[in-house]
């Protein structure tokens, strides 16, 4: 079984929302904004920034943190999550299906690869921003103005 374009999920803003109000130590999740220079005006409460030029070489520290804390989803988003952040997610996709294949894994470590769910957020941060930019249970540093033109 070979991870495709067609596992990639795509989960929505008021999803996410639910999720980070009922985040514990029994159900956990991470979120990877992939936005570079554009990585400013709010970021998703407890998302990880790696810009989308570093994912590559990080997959395999994103890997092991999902290990780590046994987590069995991720979320990627860039600003509109069009380009960075699915290209993000089937780099992962890639990757498990790597672990999968490789002749070195456990058959333990065959079926963590095969149970992580990858989604990317549909509409990304911009969309994010302009339904929760404001709730600080959801987003920090949120700055309206940089998404407003209001300079």
């Amino acid at each position: 079984m070979a991870f495709t374009v067609a596992d990639l999920k795509y989960i929505e803003p008021s999803v996410l929302r639910e999720w980070i109000l009922k985040r514990d130590e029994k159900f956990s999740f991470l979120i990877i904004d992939v936005r570079d220079s554009d990585y400013v005006g709010g970021h998703i409460k407890g998302s990880k920034n790696i810009p989308s030029a570093q994912v590559k070489h990080e997959l395999p520290n994103i890997y092991d943190t999902l290990k780590e804390i046994n987590c069995k989803s991720i979320v990627f988003h860039c600003t509109l999550s069009q380009q960075r952040g699915p290209s993000s997610a089937m780099m992962l996709l890639r990757y498990l299906n790597a672990v999968i294949e490789s002749s070195k894994s456990s058959s333990d470590e065959i079926k963590f690869a095969k149970s992580i769910d990858v989604y990317v957020l549909r509409g990304g941060f911009a969309r994010w921003q302009n339904i929760y930019g404001g709730d600080e249970e959801l987003t920090e540093d949120y700055d309206k103005k940089f998404w407003t033109n209001e300079f």
